[in-house]
């Protein structure tokens, strides 16, 4: 409560004192697809087998994938970061409390927003990075996988930026399958963290009617079972 009560106070204060002190709010409401970015990859790749006209230009403050196709690009990564978050806000409903999921959720979070999100920039894997070493302070963490492959994204995304970003700007094969890598890696890792998290803190099928029925049944099969353990016990008629 007193961080949201000093962060609203703040940004009242920066508001009202300063001209145009949200327009870094409508700035990034315009951000379209950077470079790094997964949603990028099929533009590159397109771009480099000449099937695509577009080109990379400063734009918003990053180097973004301008021409035909951005602008419904940037709206599925919107669409698919809500998608995840519904998921994750369906695992907190369905989750089993321990302190280690702390961490964890707070990894995977931030993985599932990073590989859905419309800009990657290599300080992201800042991010990545310390919270991964933050979940692997537990001995039982469900996230080794995903702070494993993690670690392996961070030396391409060094040999990506700064030492060859003019060879991805100018589309050439060797950063472009580089940064399929590395993205390929990012995306991996969110998909294993958020199952190893679910299967460490989820019990039972994934749908929840699929759940109850399994219940059901279970119970069902144990009726039966206890009524013809009854019938063939010693002196029963």
């Amino acid at each position: 409560a007193a961080a949201v009560v000093a962060a609203g106070a703040v940004s009242l204060a920066c508001m009202y004192a300063f001209t145009n002190g949200t327009w870094f709010l409508h700035t990034q409401g315009n951000r379209g697809i950077e470079v790094e970015s997964i949603w990028a990859l099929p533009f590159l790749a397109a771009r480099s087998a000449r099937l695509w006209r577009g080109e990379v230009k400063n734009h918003y403050g990053s180097l973004e994938v301008l021409g035909r196709g951005i602008d419904v690009t940037g709206k599925l990564a919107l669409l698919s970061t809500v998608v995840v978050f519904t998921l994750l806000a369906y695992w907190w409903w369905r989750k089993r409390w321990r302190p280690t999921v702390v961490a964890d959720a707070t990894l995977v979070a931030t993985l599932l927003m990073i590989v859905t999100s419309r800009v990657i920039s290599p300080q992201y894997l800042i991010w990545l990075l310390a919270t991964a070493a933050f979940c692997l302070l537990s001995r039982d963490t469900s996230q080794r996988r995903s702070a494993l492959l993690i670690l392996l994204s961070l030396p391409l995304t060094q040999w990506i930026f700064p030492y060859n970003f003019g060879s991805l700007v100018r589309f050439h094969y060797d950063a472009i399958l580089v940064l399929v890598l590395r993205d390929g890696l990012l995306l991996a890792a969110a998909t294993l963290g958020f199952v190893d998290l679910w299967r460490d803190t989820v019990s039972g099928p994934f749908l929840p009617w699929r759940y109850r029925a399994a219940l059901r049944n279970a119970r069902l099969a144990g009726d039966a079972g206890a009524g013809t353990a009854d019938v063939l016990a010693p002196g029963n008629p």
